[in-house]
């Protein structure tokens, strides 16, 4: 039955009757391919088994029908060309059968891009997203507004610029409102002048009554302990205990606790500060500045007075600093290695921008662990190594904030935007409102209509009391609610298709592509006089945004969304297992990736760089992590490498191992997957649903090819993971974060000390999926560095998408295929590709 519905279908698309401009346009197999199809396909492909979740019986033949039918051929075309289909253990294509068919799939897919690639690809009309409103608020207001309000944007397609997914409802609209009226409220204020002040916090007035108060409570605790010993009357009941388990405890409790207390007060920096000690329940780890109410946004130096003890671990020896957002939540602000010993402190500076809504109120502390159970497993581990009390890595003096100081330039203001005097003149109100719209909406056509709706509310809000700058705020923070201001607004002539973006709509995109944020003067100026249409000018201007400290913004959030790094902090890392990864190596490991990306973009070197390169971009932090030597500063900075070293470039990062792993053990899947997904650009299917977890092993400690071969044992996973693991184990010798090791090592703990451990050797050598062989890591980045085309492509399909706005499909094939190619004949630099980008028509048009 399926093979007769197949052939109908077939005989159907295939009818001669077509007349010649007809079969130009359609791109289709030939009929002989049916016997390809049916004797090699149908057994595991039809509409009963559909694995990999691919049914062959909806499978048109007419590869040019639609993008969808195409992306499936193209899917075929590639397994087919890998070996990958049929499956080893299935019948086999003869040669000739298999030449054949390649031959003409080829030969129809090159017409079916050019087809699809003259009707597809349509930009859906855009939402600024949650961070490209912020930034667009800030370039009007002159700081950072707060949009905590605002629901995060779905990366629908891999990016949160995809039109499609930035969809827009009521209730949203009510939180722009709000949000928009707290940042003009704010903007007004702020633009108030005040003299600078200092908020200082000293160290010992914060801690050592904290301290004493506890030792005082230990104290008493075990005398009451004592005179439960010392008698043999009365019950631990009577004596006000719960029972005997409580009098253990609080004896415990003291002998634990009073050993850091004694430690604390017997050293004489405590006179004029404070050693910063481990008591995450019942004492402070920080020391803050009072808290700043009502206080203007803006620059402020953050300072403070510390010292480091250098017979505490190393990443004891450093700082992080902060501020308090809420009640529960902290922001870190920056880690440093303090190198200045107790006798001789120093004193560290650095500028904070304070933002609205802000508590107000910055910390300094050790650094330190995400999780409060990590906290008390290094003082169990201390305890552990010396069976005395933890020594403190940090003592700081005081904490201290100053501002807030002017700005060096000119910043953007709403008072311009106000009337003069308090005297009304709707003349001067009309006449604010329209400039504000029109400075605001990036160049769109003035709406009187909604100008003349804005003047009535304006004349409402009046009449219902509100002052006369309260009345015009209201209105500006409808305005900036509005889909004038929300959306890329590119307008569409009836009865066309694609269209060349006007000058002012081209800035648009330009800007939020490369800065996330709305075109500056120098590039309206150049729309509004029409010169950006011209290609050299376009191109001159691209590259003044790319080399501008807000392309940042593009590295950042392309790349993290590129490569999926998301992951980075999906996971929490138990410290047992890696008591040297916390949060400062997380965001070291983060930052890599962008500074990396950064470096290359400002020494034009070549996109494939990223996949085996004789430098690292690092800071002190990641540089102790990987144990590379002379390494100073918080600053991230370029330190060469040898061919011996496994660092320099993307497979050599912290954050893609860290990526692949669970938070307890590296995942040879993850990690295999990520490989193909975004280096080698041939993605697996998605893993077939019901898959048995491999967590049932979790007390039968495994290497981690004994775990995958238990995986394999499944029929619905063998076939990928042929493909998969072995580019996993290829990067087995990092371990769950990104750290070096000869073996694996898998532990069980129970309150910081290890219960059972097994070790186990690594074996990375393996096959590529074009069958070229690796016995170890090096031969494996060396095998993977050779695909820089299909490197070039994933970059390629990813720039393509993230910068216009929608899903890269088959019909944009010959559009990355070009971008390659220019970009290849400019040394294939990432400025290269972006530049064939932009000039494109695709990214030209809507």
């Amino acid at each position: 039955m399926k093979t007769l519905f197949i052939t109908t279908i077939f005989m159907i698309l295939s009818f001669s009757g077509q007349s010649e401009e007809e079969k130009v346009l359609k791109a289709q197999m030939p009929a002989k391919h049916m016997q390809v199809i049916e004797k090699y396909c149908l057994d595991c492909h039809d509409a009963e088994t559909e694995k990999g979740s691919f049914n062959i019986d909806d499978l048109s033949f007419e590869i040019s029908e639609s993008n969808k039918t195409a992306e499936t051929w193209d899917k075929v075309l590639a397994a087919m060309n890998a070996g990958e289909m049929p499956p080893e253990d299935k019948k086999q294509l003869s040669n000739d059968e298999k030449s054949d068919f390649l031959e003409d799939l080829s030969i129809e897919m090159v017409k079916a891009r050019g087809i699809l690639s003259d009707s597809g690809g349509y930009v859906a009309l855009r939402r600024l997203n949650q961070r490209e409103y912020k930034n667009s608020l800030q370039e009007i207001l002159g700081f950072e507004p707060d949009v905590s309000l605002l629901p995060k944007d779905n990366e629908g397609s891999g990016f949160d610029t995809s039109g499609a997914s930035l969809f827009f409802s009521s209730d949203q609209f009510e939180m722009y409102l709000e949000t928009a009226r707290n940042a003009l409220r704010h903007g007004l204020v702020s633009n108030r002048q005040v003299a600078i002040q200092k908020w200082r916090g000293e160290a010992e007035d914060q801690l050592s009554p904290i301290y004493i108060n506890l030792a005082i409570e230990r104290l008493e605790s075990l005398k009451k302990s004592v005179a439960f010993r010392a008698q043999d009357e009365k019950t631990p009941q009577e004596m006000g205990f719960i029972d005997m388990d409580q009098v253990q405890k609080q004896e415990r409790g003291f002998h634990e606790r009073m050993g850091e207390l004694f430690n604390y007060f017997i050293r004489p920096e405590v006179v004029h500060g404070a050693p910063m000690i481990y008591f995450t329940k019942f004492g402070k780890k920080s020391v803050k500045t009072p808290t700043i109410k009502n206080q203007l946004p803006g620059k402020y130096k953050l300072r403070m007075r510390v010292a480091s003890y250098k017979d505490a671990p190393l990443r004891e020896q450093y700082i992080e600093y902060g501020r308090e957002l809420d009640n529960a939540n902290l922001e870190i602000l920056g880690y440093k290695k303090v190198v200045a010993d107790v006798d001789n402190p120093e004193i560290l500076e650095f500028e904070v921008e304070h933002k609205p809504e802000s508590k107000g109120r910055y910390f300094v502390r050790t650094r330190s662990y995400k999780l409060k159970r990590d906290r008390f497993a290094l003082l169990r581990r201390a305890r552990l190594k010396t069976g005395e009390a933890a020594v403190p890595g940090i003592w700081v003096d005081y904490i201290e904030l100053e501002g807030p100081f002017p700005e060096e330039t000119s910043k953007p203001s709403i008072s311009k935007y106000l009337p003069v005097s308090q005297k009304e003149s709707l003349d001067e109100v009309k006449t604010l409102i329209e400039n504000f719209y029109n400075d605001v909406t990036r160049g769109q056509k003035k709406n009187d209509a909604f100008i003349a709706k804005l003047i009535e509310q304006y004349m409402t809000q009046r009449v219902q009391g509100k002052k006369i700058n309260d009345a015009i705020l209201e209105v500006y923070a409808i305005i900036l609610s509005s889909p004038s201001f929300l959306y890329m607004v590119e307008s569409i002539e009836r009865g066309e298709e694609h269209q060349s973006l006007n000058a002012k709509e081209l800035a648009t995109r330009l800007s939020y592509f490369l800065w996330s944020s709305p075109p500056d003067r120098e590039l309206m100026s150049l729309a509004k006089s029409g010169e950006l249409l011209k290609a050299e000018v376009l191109k001159a201007q691209t590259s003044r945004l790319v080399n501008d400290e807000r392309s940042d913004e593009f590295i950042a959030n392309f790349t993290h969304q590129w490569l999926d790094m998301q992951r980075v902090d999906m996971f929490n890392f138990d410290s047992d297992h890696y008591p040297n990864f916390d949060e400062g190596v997380r965001h070291s490991a983060r930052q890599e990736v962008y500074e990396t990306i950064r470096y290359l973009l400002d020494n034009n070197l070549p996109l494939e760089t990223l996949l085996k390169s004789d430098f690292v971009m690092v800071n002190e932090i990641l540089a102790d992590h990987y144990g590379l030597n002379n390494v100073k500063g918080e600053e991230f900075q370029k330190v060469k490498v040898s061919n011996k070293s496994p660092r320099g470039g993307l497979l050599g990062m912290a954050a893609v191992h860290i990526m692949g792993s669970d938070g307890t053990r590296s995942s040879p899947v993850e990690r295999g997957v990520w490989v193909l997904k975004h280096v080698l650009n041939d993605p697996p299917p998605p893993a077939p649903a019901n898959v048995p977890m491999l967590d049932r092993f979790d007390d039968t400690p495994l290497g981690a090819r004994e775990l995958q071969k238990i995986h394999m044992e499944e029929p619905q996973c063998a076939q990928c993971h042929k493909k998969i693991d072995p580019i996993g184990f290829g990067l087995e010798n990092f371990d769950a974060t990104g750290v070096w090791r000869e073996q694996e090592e898998v532990k069980k703990f129970h309150k910081s000390k290890i219960t059972k451990q097994n070790n186990f050797s690594i074996n990375p050598a393996g096959l590529l999926p074009n069958k070229t062989a690796f016995k170890d890591y090096y031969e494996l980045r060396d095998a993977i560095a050779t695909n820089k085309h299909a490197f070039s492509e994933s970059f390629t399909e990813a720039l393509v998408s993230y910068g216009v706005g929608r899903p890269f499909s088959f019909s944009d094939k010959n559009l990355a295929e070009e971008i390659i190619n220019k970009a290849g004949k400019e040394n294939n630099s990432i400025e290269s590709f972006i530049h064939a980008l932009v000039q494109s028509n695709v990214f030209k048009s809507r």
